[in-house]
């Protein structure tokens, strides 16, 4: 059994890592922070970032308060962003944080590029 803070911790998981549109039932679900990782790291994109997550946490995420949202960009030139989160549970008082990793994703090399075009175009054929 998992106790509130993992259960917290894994439900924030989910959401920073869930592009809204994900979830056809919940449609706002999520945090669009993918969309971000290929933009010039500055300080307005940071500042946007820390409140897409804030206003995600805030519509839901209804166990906690936010103390703070930190943005560490130290590794921006291997496309890691590390968000750090730290909140108070609601119902106990207890404070707790949770660091999330948001990454840019891997290109494609050349020959899995083909053999995913190959693919489509073999299913294109039998359709």
């Amino acid at each position: 059994m998992t106790t509130d803070v993992e259960d917290i911790n894994n439900s924030l998981k989910i959401l920073l890592s869930t592009r809204p549109g994900e979830r056809v039932m919940f449609p706002n679900y999520g945090c669009d922070l993918q969309e971000m990782l290929f933009k010039p790291l500055d300080l307005t994109l940071i500042t946007q970032m820390k409140g897409i997550v804030e206003r995600a946490i805030l519509y839901h995420e209804p166990r906690i308060n936010i103390l703070s949202i930190e943005i560490d960009t130290r590794d921006e030139l291997e496309g890691e962003v590390l968000i750090q989160v730290d909140y108070e549970v609601r119902n106990t008082n207890t404070r707790s944080n949770i660091v999330f990793l948001s990454t840019k994703e891997k290109l494609p090399k050349y020959n899995e590029l083909q053999d995913v075009c190959s693919h489509f175009e073999y299913y294109q054929t039998l359709h």
